[in-house]
């Protein structure tokens, strides 16, 4: 109904200029005896103040300025997407190369994908033909130790070096298992299969840049066979007679059924460590291995931050440190957030931890402690990091150091809680038998190689290629098939 004249005259009253403009609208309409608003209309006030009804009870609909006033649009249209024009929202149908249905499901068109959007890294290779195979230079496969040859999949061109004394079986034979690499049945003898060494290979990572993968499908009919059966990923170098003179590898070997990790880092030795996976006879084995610098950053600001809090409810308990609480070297730094904020909690984390534990390595006199520590439990470096792989390694050594630190109850009254992250790491391990869930080995967790120091393996800017090395033991192993063989970007 309209209102009276003193209603509106109250109305008025109360109304300022921000009042007038909200309810200008109504209140001419309420006036002018217009008491009627459809169901599904609103009131939309124009410039003059004045309203205009808009319906809006369709389906679908969407409420948009247009600069002057205010529109329906319709967004009900099937497959249809909302996207910004420049200047408003629009309701497109989507066209292209892909379709996408009103359950949101997006179909590629055929013939849409062509070689030219694929990475050359890309690989999944299920060795569905029988392989050409050559010398490197051309002619038939050889068999000399150091010689390479190259197999063409159908697929993927891979290369061989030749390991041992020799190969009189020059080939690899091929079946419905898939490629047989076992060649002779010689103690020592094999092969290492890469997809190309040269610089100009285009295959190849680079650490801190790619984050990426390998997966390799293998079928061994006599594990006791294997000497060393291993998957992963080395550095953009010559072929090595012996897997362990490689500068820098990270690789899951399986030995004599055994899966194992290694890792070289700089040339300093391999570090062997069983993951407790076994592989039987006659099984087929599926080992992946991940590098990512993303998830290894994620992982080692988690550390950090963990190291950060444990280190300090540590020196402020007052029942492990009989002495004094230290209220000295405490970590003031924020929480790590990103690389420039982890390498600053990592720089005070080795300074004030190797402060503090400096007092538990005191024969006497001491300001914090019971007593001279159990065992050294000093940083390995205190030299401040620059990068992420830095971080890595003296995350990683400081939440050994910090643990035993933690633990030892000659230097403290009581021990102390233990750092629960893992491991930091940029590379990840996963293994899967016989068809079982390709995923961490149950031992290791996520990021983590059985607290060894050199988890992370590869510098930034290192250049890495895909490799398999494989030397038989002196109980030969008559058959080993590479099934599937698959790398990319993750």
């Amino acid at each position: 109904m309209a209102i009276t004249s003193y209603q509106e005259h109250i109305i008025n009253r109360m109304n300022n200029v921000a009042w007038k403009t909200q309810l200008g609208t109504i209140i001419k309409d309420l006036v002018d005896g217009e008491t009627d608003l459809t169901y599904g209309s609103i009131f939309v006030g124009g410039s003059g103040g004045e309203s205009t009804e808009l319906d809006v009870s369709a389906g679908g609909n969407i409420i948009q300025g247009n600069d002057t006033t205010v529109e329906v649009l319709d967004a009900s249209g099937s497959g249809y997407i909302m996207i910004g024009n420049g200047t408003k929202l629009a309701s497109v149908a989507v066209s292209g190369d892909v379709t996408i249905s009103s359950a949101g499901v997006v179909t590629i068109g055929a013939g849409k994908i062509h070689q030219s959007m694929i990475d050359d890294r890309e690989i999944y290779d299920d060795f569905e033909f029988y392989p050409i195979q050559a010398a490197k230079g051309g002619g038939a496969p050889t068999g000399t130790t150091g010689d390479i040859n190259v197999l063409y999949s159908g697929k993927q061109m891979y290369e061989w070096s030749v390991l041992g004394a020799g190969q009189t079986l020059v080939s690899f034979t091929y079946d419905t298992n898939g490629v047989n690499f076992a060649q002779d049945q010689g103690d020592d003898e094999g092969c290492e299969i890469t997809t190309g060494i040269f610089s100009r290979s285009v295959v190849k990572f680079t650490c801190g840049t790619d984050d990426f993968y390998m997966q390799v499908r293998l079928k061994i009919a006599d594990v006791s066979g294997t000497d060393d059966c291993a998957v992963g990923f080395r550095k953009l170098e010559a072929y090595q007679a012996n897997i362990d003179d490689y500068d820098e590898m990270v690789a899951l070997n399986v030995i004599s059924g055994d899966v194992k990790v290694e890792t070289i880092i700089n040339n300093g030795g391999t570090i062997t460590t069983d993951t407790t996976e076994n592989v039987a006879d006659t099984n087929y084995v599926d080992l992946r291995i991940e590098v990512s610098s993303t998830n290894g950053l994620a992982d080692a600001i988690t550390l950090a931050n963990d190291l950060k809090a444990k280190y300090n409810l540590h020196i402020a308990d007052v029942t492990a440190h009989t002495a004094s609480a230290d209220a000295t070297n405490v970590i003031t730094s924020a929480d790590a957030t990103d690389l420039a904020s982890l390498i600053t909690l990592v720089t005070e984390l080795l300074t004030d931890y190797d402060l503090h534990d400096d007092d538990a390595e005191l024969g006497a006199a001491w300001v914090y402690h019971a007593a001279q520590e159990a065992a050294d439990a000093s940083p390995a470096d205190t030299t401040a990091p620059t990068d992420l792989p830095e971080c890595m390694y003296d995350l990683t050594n400081l939440k050994a150091e910090m643990d035993t630190h933690f633990a030892d109850t000659t230097a403290h009254g009581a021990a102390t809680t233990a750092v629960a992250a893992d491991d930091a790491s940029n590379v990840y391990y996963k293994v899967g038998v016989n068809g079982a869930a390709v995923d961490e080995p149950a031992t290791i967790p996520a990021g983590e190689v059985a607290n060894v120091i050199q988890t992370h393996t590869f510098d930034d800017g290192e250049v890495v290629i895909p490799f398999i090395y494989f030397l038989h033991t002196s109980d030969f192993c008559d058959t080993i098939y590479l099934q599937h063989f698959e790398c990319g970007l993750l």
